[in-house]
């Protein structure tokens, strides 16, 4: 009797606590789309310990950490970065993502992985995203010989130039480390690449749950806070969490009033960003977008001549205002 009303005991316990927290694990994110991968997922050493050059002086070359702590800190300015990818498991969702809030972000490939999924490479690039040298296999740079360290940047910025036609202008060491190495800084130089780090690490790499990543973040950035944090967050196109959480990140961040920046607008003041986001989305402006019939035929017809006998025809019908505006 006491065994049976023990394994009731257990049950209980399991169902009232057990499972509940299982299943709030990701409610946060249960309307996302499913990622979880069909095939073995990416298996190639990728989780970013600390990074231990915090307090590197900036020399006027490379964004480490102080330098983007310098430009970033006591704003209201984020950058979305992206390492280790793409994966079609995450970067697709994340492009889409990106696409619907108007956020440009870097995305840090692995040639690699560029070698297996060139198409995905090509979307980040035509949706107008930066795409950085995260090496070609993610090994511990300082641990290498120059020429292998030559062969790990060289091979994965011509990768990307055979599919976008520009190589990479920054570069990523894996793990942020090496930035110190005069061996690789050479090698940097020689390669017109400037080092990016980061200032925010969502340790979506450790913590795969997006409720997580999302808390980590605005902790980090100070979201819902009275001081303002800005700063670049490392994430991961690799995984389905970080895809799932990406959403609900820029979410939080917009509704606190942060504003998401490419590293080539860092130096703006906020009228030059101000002024600079007004120019590009109007040179981007697409008609369609506005779901407006009327606005759309305005602005997409064809320009043709105008006879008097139809602004006649188009006054006697009531309807000169309107016929004036299509063929403007």
């Amino acid at each position: 009797m006491n065994i049976l009303k023990l394994r009731l005991f257990f049950i209980l316990f399991a169902v009232c606590f057990i499972l509940p927290a299982y299943g709030m694990a990701d409610t946060l994110v249960s309307d996302a789309i499913s990622l979880f991968p069909n095939e073995e997922p990416y298996t190639a050493e990728k989780t970013e310990p600390e990074y231990t050059e915090t307090f590197l002086n900036y020399n006027g070359e490379h964004f480490v950490p102080a330098h983007l702590k310098a430009l970033l800190s006591k704003t209201n300015r984020i950058v979305l970065t992206f390492d280790d990818g793409p994966h079609p498991n995450a970067t697709p969702h994340i492009l889409k993502v990106l696409k619907q809030y108007n956020v440009r972000a870097v995305f840090f490939v692995l040639g690699l992985q560029v070698e297996k999924y060139p198409e995905l490479v090509k979307m980040i690039y035509d949706d107008g995203h930066i795409i950085g040298n995260h090496t070609y296999s993610h090994k511990r740079l300082p641990d290498l010989s120059e020429e292998e360290i030559r062969t790990e940047i060289r091979r994965t910025g011509n990768l990307v130039a055979s599919i976008t036609g520009k190589k990479p202008t920054l570069l990523r060491p894996p793990y942020g480390i090496g930035v110190k190495n005069r061996t690789l800084q050479k090698i940097a130089a020689e390669e017109g690449l400037k080092f990016f780090l980061w200032t925010v690490d969502s340790r979506d790499w450790k913590n795969k749950n997006s409720k997580a990543i999302l808390t980590s973040v605005e902790k980090q950035l100070g979201i819902g806070k009275k001081n303002k944090v800005g700063g670049a967050v490392l994430l991961h196109d690799i995984y389905s969490t970080t895809a799932n959480a990406i959403e609900y990140i820029i979410k939080s961040a917009s509704s606190s009033d942060y504003v998401f920046i490419d590293p080539y607008e860092m130096n703006l003041t906020n009228q030059e960003l101000m002024a600079s986001r007004m120019k590009n989305e109007y040179r981007s402006f697409d008609p369609a977008l506005s779901g407006n019939d009327l606005l759309v035929t305005v602005l997409t017809k064809e320009k043709k001549e105008i006879k008097t006998i139809d602004i006649i025809r188009a006054h006697r019908q009531g309807n000169l205002m309107l016929f004036l505006a299509l063929n403007k």
